[in-house]
């Protein structure tokens, strides 16, 4: 053998080693990733047995679900001891965007599924000015407005919009727009309508 086959066989092995390095120091973050989401899960259900007040979920209505936050957890938890609470080092591993979701299972029990991230809010855009002034006695066009989600799916069509302006009456009307994408993320906007 050679220098050179000496060389690559060496070389192999180390990218051989550190990938297998790699691989169980990934593995081993997944395991407290898992182990974290069991734990979270495990204390959730337990406060409910214990406090089932402190969820709000319809218990009856088979697919019923609802999302809760793990410092919303963490602080209901506390009065059951210490061995129940998530530690700093658990909560900070998370964004204002996680939540437990919990579901009401065919037998009418409540599962976990787990630990997701409901995304941030979806946007809302109004078209044309935010304030418009039209002459009292004039008709009022909606100028029109889009809605996404964090995914950049157009959400527009579920836009609700509230509000009414009477154009023979002067004064400054609001119109109210709201949206919910559908992991339950709700944004509104408004617009002014002055009549004079």
């Amino acid at each position: 053998m050679d220098k050179k086959q000496v060389t690559l066989i060496i070389i192999a092995i180390v990218i051989v080693l550190v990938g297998s390095i790699i691989m169980f120091y990934n593995l081993s973050i997944m395991k407290r990733e898992v182990d974290f989401e069991t734990k979270i899960c495990n204390l959730t259900l337990e406060l409910i047995d214990k406090r089932p007040s402190a969820i709000n979920i319809d218990k009856d209505k088979v697919g019923a679900f609802t999302y809760v936050s793990i410092p919303t957890i963490s602080v209901l938890s506390a009065e059951f001891g210490k061995g129940m609470q998530i530690s700093p080092e658990e909560r900070k591993n998370f964004n204002e965007n996680t939540r437990i979701k919990l579901r009401i299972d065919d037998d009418k029990s409540i599962v976990c599924d787990g630990i997701i991230d409901i995304g941030e809010k979806p946007r809302i855009k109004l078209l044309g000015s935010k304030e418009i002034t039209i002459p009292k006695g004039s008709k009022f066009e909606e100028p029109g407005y889009t809605a996404f989600d964090y995914e950049d799916t157009d959400i527009s069509h579920k836009v609700i919009k509230n509000g009414v302006v009477n154009t023979e009456v002067k004064g400054t009307y609001t119109l109210l727009y709201f949206v919910e994408d559908n992991m339950g993320n709700v944004v509104s906007t408004t617009r002014r309508v002055i009549v004079e």
